[in-house]
């Protein structure tokens, strides 16, 4: 909940973190915090694709981030899900399954269009 509360905050000043992973979760005594605040970004600017940075995990980017789109809230809402589906299961969204090495995605999601 921590987690999800800080985005809220940071969409609502109308920023994004674009980096959400289970690299840039901390834990703490009083509960999970991110850091890393927009190294992502800073690392690879828009147009350029963003899979394979170091201390970003390949299944956490949304998919429109990791090919070079603009960071975008509902990217964030996206990375979340792939760290909380890591930190519950021990694999990312692209885990193929029992003894499985990786492969298409454990599930799909459609881009939304940005006005």
């Amino acid at each position: 909940m921590a987690l999800a509360e800080t985005l809220a905050v940071l969409h609502g000043q109308g920023l994004t973190f674009a980096g959400v992973s289970p690299a840039a979760v901390l834990l703490t005594a009083d509960g999970p915090r991110l850091s890393c605040y927009g190294a992502v970004r800073a690392a690879a600017p828009d147009g350029t694709p963003r899979s394979g940075l170091p201390g970003l995990e390949a299944g956490s980017p949304p998919p429109e981030q990791a090919s070079g789109g603009r960071p975008r809230p509902m990217g964030d809402v996206y990375a979340l899900g792939a760290t909380l589906a890591y930190a519950a299961t021990g694999h990312g969204p692209h885990h193929s399954g029992a003894g499985g090495t990786g492969g298409g995605p454990a599930y799909r999601a459609r881009p939304v269009p940005h006005p």
